[in-house]
């Protein structure tokens, strides 16, 4: 374990003995900044189309997945697409990206692209759940880390 991690993080000044390089990795702690994110619905009498792209591994399967809502915010018409074999960024670049978190239902259906053709009300149960909390307003965890961790404590 000692050789593996000095050879992928040779900038770390790393314990020799097991129980310290233990005690050393519990010890590391990210540091993160945690925002709340809420889906906003469209202007009266205006639609918002969500859209998201997906990357099963990268690169590999991409697909997107899309829900279109009215002003109350309820649903209209939701989508995936088999986007082919590419990369996380063109598979977000052809999904024009927002973040996932005020954009769950859409994350969720371009993760379902991979899988299958899902049209109009076939929502998954996990995309409905997450429509219905956006429509009743709740918000989401946006998490971030604000930096690499050089040398555990």
């Amino acid at each position: 374990m000692f050789l593996m991690l000095t050879s992928v993080f040779p900038y770390l000044h790393l314990p020799v003995l097991w129980p310290e390089l233990v005690a050393g990795i519990e010890n590391c702690k990210q540091e993160l900044r945690v925002t709340l994110v809420t889906w906003k619905t469209p202007p009266c009498n205006k639609y918002k189309l969500n859209t998201d792209g997906s990357a099963l591994y990268n690169p590999e399967k991409i697909g997107g997945g899309g829900i279109l809502r009215d002003d109350q915010g309820s649903l209209v018409y939701a989508f995936v697409v088999p986007l082919g074999e590419g990369t996380n960024n063109q598979a977000e670049i052809q999904c024009v990206h927002t973040y996932r978190e005020a954009n769950r239902p859409a994350d969720l259906l371009a993760k379902h692209s991979h899988q299958q053709d899902i049209t109009d009300h076939q929502l998954p149960q996990a995309v409905k759940g997450s429509y219905l909390l956006e429509k009743w307003g709740v918000q989401n965890l946006r998490r971030k880390k604000l930096k690499r961790i050089k040398q555990p404590p």
